[in-house]
């Protein structure tokens, strides 16, 4: 008896908060790929920055190595998709809150 209880409180919660916690680990996934993806094309420039700073300044010092990682494209690439992954998220954070509005009105 207390266990068809507790089952059936928790099946109530789970459908109640899932779109929520559904909607929070699509966004979070859209926003880790792209701030990871960021941070190769970050890193780049980063280096171009200490190496003029080096030209100008040491002329006479080694410039550090400015030619690693993947072309541009695939950064645009990856970027786009964890855009995508983001409006995907912020669709299902508007249905649950459209969801939650209704339940409201019943």
């Amino acid at each position: 008896m207390r266990r068809s209880t507790l089952l059936r409180f928790g099946w109530r919660y789970t459908k109640k908060y899932l779109l929520a916690v559904l909607t929070v680990a699509v966004i979070r996934t859209g926003l880790m790929i792209v701030l990871s993806d960021i941070a190769g094309p970050v890193t780049k420039l980063t280096t171009r920055a200490v190496n003029f700073i080096i030209q100008r300044g040491f002329p006479d010092h080694l410039l550090l190595h400015e030619r690693y990682g993947p072309p541009w494209q695939y950064h645009v690439k990856m970027i786009a998709e964890g855009v995508a992954i983001i409006v995907i998220g912020m669709f299902f954070g508007l249905w649950a809150d459209l969801r939650a509005e209704r339940k409201q009105t019943s």
